[in-house]
């Protein structure tokens, strides 16, 4: 699982000369390139990685950046483009931060919410009284992070990242989180009345309040149609969830990624079959192949002209990115769960609405 705090030790690899400038020169750390002074770092040597999508201190900002004319806008650590070449995240010698620097001074950036989910009183009340047990969905790590994840013969597919809000739905037995809603839930049980409930949410809190993602769930009908054991996960995309990426659409839409049925799941054609039998749609497929042969052509896929026909080719500058798993499931403990990982592509990050924590 990744660290909240977005910071690494790391050794540096590789460096390159920058195609466009003598006094800089291209480092690569945790498989990113990083945009730096030629006499600043050397191969072998050990530093600092500040991942992009992190937030620093004004004390910490001050202690690397000094004297520096670069600035950060909050504090927060963007992908740039310098001299023609996209620069993601910064390096910082070790000798000039200790652990305490990192721990104290960087956090992970959190996008606003674009969309109401009904009071925080309302949201308090329902999350102190009941839980859902409906598994969580992790993050979804940089394939940057783990480039040994697939085997060359692992067949795999690839499909759109669209840029919405994740959702989670499914059925869950009510888990009351205080002795009062424990002894409402006895008179609930004691009289007949029900004690699961249709759960909407984000992919790990459940909202209790109405929100878009019960808008949506009621207007899709998914309490009648979702059997219970089964959980969908998606993206919900369209106007005023995301700024520049409506995809075209006039109502918000939802887009299923993955499906659990009774604790496992399912394989990847498997859940395309179960979307369909449901009458929910999916996020595009790309591509299907060996990785040994998709792996060369990720870059490919991120061109807009490699989109499948479809809605997605329209309302959005850029694709955000890539999302490749394996065909048949399988857990890997360097993802913390589903063989799956995220290629981001580097002129999305560019934009300053833009983040890959959303």
């Amino acid at each position: 699982m990744e660290r909240s705090s977005k910071c690494y030790p790391v050794i540096i690899t590789d460096i390159q000369s920058h195609p466009n400038a003598d006094r800089l020169a291209l480092a690569r750390v945790l498989g990113f390139t990083t945009v730096i002074t030629t006499s600043s770092f050397a191969v072998g040597e050990q530093a600092w990685f500040i991942e992009t999508d992190s937030v620093l201190t004004p004390e910490l900002e001050q202690k690397i950046l000094g004297g520096s004319k670069m600035r950060l806008g909050a504090g927060r650590v963007r992908a740039a483009k310098i001299r023609g070449v996209v620069s993601e995240g910064i390096l910082v010698s070790r000798l000039l931060l200790t652990q305490k620097d990192v721990d104290e001074g960087v956090t992970k950036y959190e996008p606003p919410q674009r969309f109401q989910q009904g009071t925080h009183k309302d949201r308090q009340k329902y999350t102190r009284e009941y839980t859902s047990e409906l598994p969580r969905y992790i993050d979804t790590i940089r394939l940057e992070k783990v480039p040994d994840v697939f085997m060359e013969d692992d067949t795999v597919h690839v499909t759109s990242k669209l840029h919405g809000t994740s959702v989670r739905y499914g059925w869950s037995e009510l888990q009351p989180q205080s002795w009062w809603a424990k002894v409402k839930l006895w008179f609930r049980r004691a009289f007949g009345y029900p004690t699961r409930e249709f759960i909407c949410g984000t992919r790990n809190v459940d909202i209790g309040t109405p929100a878009l993602y019960h808008e949506v769930a009621e207007r899709l009908g998914l309490a009648d149609r979702v059997p219970p054991g089964m959980v969908l996960y998606g993206e919900i995309i369209g106007p005023g969830i995301q700024k520049h990426y409506d995809y075209g659409m006039k109502n918000p839409v939802l887009r299923l990624y993955a499906v659990q049925k009774d604790g496992k799941w399912l394989d990847y054609w498997e859940f395309r079959a179960t979307a369909r039998s449901l009458m929910l749609a999916t996020v595009p497929l790309i591509a299907q192949g060996d990785w040994s042969i998709i792996k060369g052509k990720l870059k490919e896929f991120l061109d807009k002209a490699q989109y499948p026909t479809g809605e997605e080719m329209t309302g959005c500058p850029c694709r955000e990115g890539l999302v490749i798993g394996t065909v048949v499931e399988h857990p890997d403990p360097r993802t913390g769960s589903r063989t799956i990982v995220k290629y981001i592509n580097p002129e999305y990050l560019l934009n300053k609405d833009n983040s890959d924590e959303h």
